[in-house]
């Protein structure tokens, strides 16, 4: 996924080392609907807050109006 973000290439251009990208696509679909990516970004927000000394879940937000 990252390769794909990052270079902007569509699904069937991956490169070969990568496997078949229906392969690829059919498990990204897959972690997609578990809603796998949420979790991962959501306990390395936690532990990212958590080692900067804060608590792992905000207590407030703010909203900018501009």
């Amino acid at each position: 996924m990252r390769y794909l973000v990052r270079s902007g290439c569509g699904w069937r251009m991956l490169p070969i080392h990568f496997g078949a990208w229906q392969t690829v696509y059919g498990w990204f679909r897959e972690l997609a609907r578990r809603f796998l990516f949420q979790t991962i970004h959501d306990v390395a927000l936690m532990l990212d807050r958590q080692r900067a000394g804060r608590e792992a879940s905000p207590t407030a937000g703010v909203i900018d109006s501009q």
